[in-house]
């Protein structure tokens, strides 16, 4: 399957892409309050990236949905009852910045009627301070045995434990492997070349590449050097430790981004000196099934995309 799509690139000045540590050697278990449940939730779309509302005490909270956070994160200035602090952990952002953070664990929280107990995450001080967002869920949510359904038209997010709800979902598969607690996924960005990239919500870039991959392709497929646009000096990405050091940037054009039948054409985007990852614009085109019990994504077009 073919999909014409152009996608015009957020300039480097606008455009920010946060990630965020992972957690490792952790127990990052957590329970719920249900089996055999299936919860719809309403979800909010606010710069091309996705938020949840959760109760925590009596009071509501709001979320940013990011699977490539591991846990997620609380932010320092906002006040929780509750919190247990767990620990220190060496953290790494998206600038490759790292620095111990802490670990806390959360006060049980509801969403959409299920109460989940027991979620790590890890307490930041935000770089850039917005208001109505109050910290992170992160990929864990799924890792540990949620499957969701997320509809960016209608809205809706669909939780489920149900091992069979999603087995038979149709659309465009891309198998993931779990790294961190995160999902990374392998794609073809140019004819004769893949990569392995992270599938992240957390980003509003529709696809971002890793500058020494791009290198490292370049050497060996002359298709790269073709769909060069142009390239800039300065930094782009912010993480919770810093600004990225000042590099060369590189704009391209990519004739395609491919994985398994499915193709989005004229794909603008540009290097980072982090992980190459896809970001939450896809979800804008089409449903997304994440299906932690088969380790795959499917990803639903909708029908005028």
């Amino acid at each position: 399957m073919k999909r014409r799509l152009t996608i015009l690139m957020l300039t480097a000045a606008a455009c920010c892409c946060v990630a965020f540590g992972q957690i490792k050697r952790y127990d990052t278990d957590f329970a719920l309050s249900q089996k055999k449940f299936t919860v719809t939730v309403p979800i909010e779309i606010e710069r091309n990236q996705l938020f949840v509302r959760v109760d925590i005490g009596g009071q509501e909270y709001r979320f940013k949905l990011d699977t490539g956070a591991s846990q997620g994160v609380i932010y320092d200035d906002v006040s929780i009852e509750g919190l247990r602090t767990l620990g220190f952990i060496k953290s790494e952002d998206a600038t490759g910045q790292s620095q111990q953070v802490k670990t806390v664990e959360l006060p049980p929280f509801t969403l959409g009627g299920l109460t989940i107990t027991g979620f790590k995450v890890q307490q930041m001080k935000r770089t850039i301070v917005r208001k109505g967002e109050d910290g992170i869920i992160g990929f864990a949510l799924f890792h540990k045995g949620i499957a969701a359904r997320i509809d960016t038209r209608e809205q809706t997010m669909t939780l489920t434990d149900r091992k069979s709800l999603y087995k038979k979902a149709e659309g465009e598969v891309l198998k993931y492997k779990p790294k961190w607690h995160v999902p990374y996924v392998t794609v073809s960005p140019f004819e004769g070349s893949e990569e392995r990239v992270l599938f992240d919500t957390g980003s509003p870039m529709v696809y971002a590449i890793n500058a020494e991959s791009l290198e490292r392709m370049a050497t060996t497929n002359p298709l790269v050097t073709e769909q060069i646009e142009g390239t800039k000096y300065g930094s782009h990405v912010v993480g919770h430790f810093g600004v990225e050091r000042e590099d060369t940037i590189t704009l391209l054009n990519l004739d395609r981004l491919k994985w398994g039948r499915f193709e989005l054409r004229e794909v603008h985007c540009i290097t980072v000196q982090g992980d190459s990852h896809i970001g939450a614009p896809l979800l804008m085109h089409g449903v997304m099934i994440i299906n932690p019990f088969r380790k795959r994504l499917v990803f639903q077009p909708y029908d005028d995309f």
